[in-house]
């Protein structure tokens, strides 16, 4: 796989996963749904929320659930701005 395919797919798979925060509060780096439709390891799903939390906190900010000993994120909170463009798609 190319280097412009890797990021392509990174970046499609924390859109997506941004765009599952407006849907559901929680995501779980184990959810089978969501690990067929990115076609990934639950590792690189752990990779992609850690992402999120960390560098597009200013769009979504999501924090790691302290609830179980799975790894689990839930949105805290996201931008009236991000709400509407999302929404405007889904």
């Amino acid at each position: 796989m190319g280097r412009e395919t890797t990021i392509k797919k990174k970046v499609d798979a924390i859109f997506y996963l941004m765009e599952m925060f407006l849907k559901r509060k929680e995501i779980d780096a184990y959810d089978k749904e969501i690990l067929e439709t990115l076609e990934c390891s639950s590792k690189t799903l752990g990779r992609y929320l850690r992402d999120i939390e960390s560098n597009y906190n200013h769009i979504i900010e999501i924090t790691k659930s302290g609830r179980n000993k799975r790894n689990s994120w839930v949105m805290v909170e996201a931008s009236d701005i991000f709400r509407e463009f999302i929404g405007e798609l889904i």
